[in-house]
C-alpha cells in the first residue's frame, strides 16, 4: 500500500507540473515533511510540503514565469505557497539556523 500511495503522490498531476518546472530551471525540488508521513502511516494525504536551496524570491520568479499563482505570506521564513493546477503546494526554502 505505501507503495500505491508513494506513486500516487508522484504521479499526481500538480506534484507533477512543479518537478517538471523546476527540472526546466535546472533547480533541485524534494518532496518532505507531512506527505512523506501519511504515506507511511497509509493515509491519503492533503499536506504537500517540499524543500528547494533555491532563495524564496528565486521561487516566487520561477512561479511568476510559468503562470503558478502562490501566496508569499510567510516568506520571511523561506516559505511560498504555490498552486499548480489549484493543488496547494508549501515550498520551503532550505536554511541553517543558527
Amino acid at each position: 500500500m505505501e507503495t500505491t500511495l508513494f506513486t500516487n503522490l508522484l504521479n499526481d498531476p500538480s506534484i507533477k507540473k512543479l518537478f517538471k518546472i523546476f527540472n526546466m530551471e535546472q533547480k533541485d525540488i524534494r518532496l518532505v515533511g507531512g506527505c512523506l508521513r501519511d504515506v507511511f502511516l497509509k493515509k491519503e494525504t492533503k499536506d504537500i510540503d517540499t524543500a528547494t536551496p533555491v532563495e524564496p524570491i528565486d521561487v516566487i520568479s520561477i512561479l511568476k514565469d510559468n503562470n503558478i499563482e502562490y501566496e508569499d505570506y510567510a516568506i520571511q521564513y523561506g516559505s511560498i505557497i504555490a498552486y499548480p493546477l489549484d493543488k496547494k503546494v508549501q515550498i520551503t526554502s532550505l536554511r541553517e539556523d543558527i
